[in-house]
């Protein structure tokens, strides 16, 4: 017997999880940056993400790949999310 309220909270737990796609983890698995993966299962273009950021491709390429400093993962992923129009 499942408690209403109980299964309730699950369900609302559930639903506030982002979970990371398994094309992703497998990707980062590979050897593929985390922001490069996430990008690449969303079907967008470095570009895209450029100008979403308001940076040029060289200098998003850069972020992206193993030597880009500074740059968060977890906060990429959140970005490339995000609606273009929020951004």
């Amino acid at each position: 017997m499942t408690v209403p309220h109980v299964a309730d909270d699950v369900a609302e737990h559930s639903a506030k999880r982002r979970l990371i796609p398994h094309e992703v983890v497998s990707a980062t698995a590979d050897g593929v940056t985390p922001s490069r993966a996430q990008r690449q299962h969303l079907g967008l273009k470095q570009v895209e993400v450029a100008a979403r950021l308001g940076i040029s491709q060289p200098a998003y390429a850069y972020l992206e790949g193993r030597h880009g400093l500074g740059f968060s993962d977890s906060l990429s992923v959140d970005f490339l999310n995000s609606p273009a129009a929020q951004v």
